[in-house]
């Protein structure tokens, strides 16, 4: 692997930003948003659901796909 191709490759993964799915446990709304330090799947956090008002729990952790960069 070249610099330019590993330069590229830290580069793309510095732009990933990890998403938080969080769920409702009384309506089972869904709320995305960015991921916060510390948090992990089954945590309750201080969010509340926009509908019932009730804290909301993380479901998931993820990243979203990114197009690779073809300026090799």
């Amino acid at each position: 692997m070249s610099f330019k191709e590993i330069n590229l490759f830290i580069e793309q993964v510095s732009k990933v930003v990890p998403k938080t799915l969080l769920m409702c446990p009384n309506c089972k709304e869904k709320l995305e948003r960015d991921y916060k330090e510390k948090e992990y799947i089954d945590k309750e956090v201080e969010d509340k659901c926009p509908r019932c008002s009730t804290n909301m729990y993380v479901k998931s952790i993820y990243v979203l796909p990114t197009k690779p960069s073809t300026s090799l």
